[in-house]
């Protein structure tokens, strides 16, 4: 959803692709734009926005600015099934059926997806004028994806080189909003007729047009994304997508909403939440530990399936595959290892229809792994991101309890640790209590409620692996971490906000048996 507006008047075009409206058509290969763009699996705190609404399922871009905080345009969140935007002030008084985050899903391609809690938007929005921001509030933490700073240096000044990232269309006669693709940009001042330069970051685009990649714009379904541009710093979160004066084709002026000029609504919306850089005890995605193996192609009614294999070297901690796709059709994700993946074989599927799809596999066994992507309906192109997070290590040393740490297993070499974090945002390291050489169990707030039992068993005779089982008596978020303090192997299990603790039985935690 990037709004338009016309003739001198902010026109706001209903730009929310339906999904659910729109009939499965044939969609071209994918051809390296955003617009005149490239497409990417890289940039990993960037992601979508899945809208339902009485017509279909809409889309908009985003990013990841806290460890359960994702921000997008205002517009996408403020303008109602029949193409209408409001302000922030009637939005959040008139309009509160606007905020409300029921099946509000954010996708990551790093991460897989995330239900949306709760909306805050700028109440000074006023589209093409000031703030279109949206603060969403994440459910659930985001592991694995370091989030992208904002800009609270300075403005851009005009002629700063900068990156664009989203999910919208390669241009505005293509239907292939779904797929992320990247371009860059070099900002100008804002035209005088169009939007204030003091709250708008913008750039043209016109012709001659530069190589793809190099000289981009921003169009349909991009609304939300981010431009980065780096202050000195490294890159930093510059910009929101907004709007343009044409249909993502030269000569289009298009325009972002500033973040630096809207540095205090952002961080009093993001809260103690900004600022981190990981989240969930896991590596970041694309930093030193990770990496990543992708896939692409284009699935029809005559190709109906491709396989990749992801080759996971030993001392993987965790493999993470998604799946996005073109917004008009249905297509599926299954995993095996070592052997062809299918529907009723394999060791991981999600078919999650016109939605993303992910899968999440603790302690993969090194080798390879097939991953299959096969069509269930439509025609259209797809990009597969697996990521493989490498075991965290620590120098090795002798476990020694404590009120927060308890020692099990094989002498007491394996440290058991854990931290919670409430829905209100109060949190603390877990109060940790051993009940035999093998086992253990953890407490939050009261010493006399048990919030979670965790045991480590020798299996090294028959199965090479120590095994790490745990069960919880909660639904707060918790954060539990085993360390083989022999071998300084790390491995961590992350259990979401609102979620009952669900069981872990991870027989194949630790290769480092005598």
């Amino acid at each position: 959803m990037r709004s338009i507006p016309q003739s001198g008047a902010l026109l706001v075009l209903s730009l929310a692709i339906l999904a659910t409206a729109v009939p499965a058509r044939a969609s071209s290969p994918l051809d390296g734009r955003i617009a005149n763009g490239l497409p990417t699996q890289q940039y990993p705190s960037t992601g979508y926005l899945i809208l339902p609404g009485a017509l279909g399922v809409g889309f908009c871009s985003g990013v990841l600015i806290g460890c359960q905080t994702f921000l997008t345009a205002a517009h996408c969140i403020c303008t109602d099934d029949s193409g209408t935007t409001f302000t922030g002030a009637d939005c959040i008084q008139k309009h509160p059926e606007l905020l409300n985050p029921a099946g509000k899903d954010v996708f990551l391609q790093n991460a897989g997806n995330f239900a949306v809690q709760s909306i805050a938007v700028d109440p000074d929005f006023d589209f093409g004028v000031r703030g279109d921001f949206a603060v969403l509030k994440l459910k659930t933490t985001v592991t694995g994806v370091a989030p992208s700073p904002l800009d609270t240096t300075a403005r851009p000044a005009s002629g700063s080189s900068g990156t664009i990232v989203g999910f919208g269309l390669s241009g505005g006669n293509a239907f292939d909003v779904g797929i992320k693709r990247a371009g860059k940009v070099v900002t100008s001042t804002c035209p005088t007729n169009l939007v204030p330069d003091s709250t708008h970051v913008c750039w043209a685009y016109e012709t001659p047009l530069g190589a793809p990649g190099t000289d981009s714009d921003t169009c349909e379904g991009d609304s939300g994304g981010p431009l980065f541009v780096d202050l000195g710093q490294g890159p930093v979160l510059a910009g929101i997508t907004s709007g343009g004066d044409t249909n993502c084709v030269p000569t289009d002026h298009s325009f972002d909403a500033d973040v630096f000029v809207h540095r205090a609504f952002l961080t009093a919306a993001g809260g103690a939440d900004l600022g981190s850089a990981s989240c969930g005890g896991l590596l970041a995605a694309g930093g030193a530990g990770t990496s990543v193996v992708t896939g692409s192609g284009t699935l029809s009614a005559t190709t109906t399936l491709k396989r990749f294999t992801v080759n996971v070297p030993a001392g993987t901690e965790r493999l993470r595959v998604t799946l996005n796709n073109t917004a008009d059709s249905d297509f599926d994700l299954y995993i095996r290892q070592g052997a062809n993946a299918t529907p009723t074989v394999n060791d991981c599927k999600s078919e999650s229809g016109l939605y993303p799809d992910a899968c999440d596999i603790l302690s993969p066994a090194p080798g390879p792994w097939n991953v299959l992507v096969l069509r269930a309906d439509g025609n259209g192109d797809f990009q597969m991101t697996a990521t493989l997070y490498a075991e965290r290590t620590v120098t090795p040393g002798p476990c020694i309890p404590s009120d927060t740490a308890t020692c099990l297993g094989a002498g007491g070499r394996f440290k058991v640790e854990a931290t919670w974090k409430t829905g209100a945002g109060a949190a603390g390291p877990a109060h940790a209590v051993p009940l035999t050489t093998d086992s253990g169990y953890l407490w939050f707030f009261d010493a006399n409620n048990v919030e979670a039992i965790v045991k480590v068993l020798d299996a090294c005779s028959f199965s090479g692996h120590f095994w790490v089982f745990a069960g919880g008596l909660t639904n707060v978020e918790t954060t539990l971490t085993v360390t083989d303090t022999q071998a300084g192997v790390v491995r961590t299990y992350f259990n979401p906000q609102n979620t009952a603790f669900q069981p872990l039985q991870d027989t194949a935690a630790f290769a480092t048996c005598p």
